[in-house]
């Protein structure tokens, strides 16, 4: 599966899009797939480093 990983503090440009391992599934937990995903204003803000 395809994830975004951020390994360091910095700019939009430290974001990777990286092939993962797909996690298994077990007891009662179950695995959704995501189509498309939104922000907010929050997480524009604590990558600026203005939000804690």
């Amino acid at each position: 599966m395809r994830a975004a990983i951020i390994t360091r503090w910095g700019g939009p440009e430290v974001l990777e899009i990286q092939n993962v391992e797909t996690p298994e599934v077990v007891g009662d937990y179950v695995r959704v797939r995501v189509r498309a995903s939104g922000i907010n204003r929050a997480d524009l803000l604590q990558r600026a480093g203005g939000y804690p």
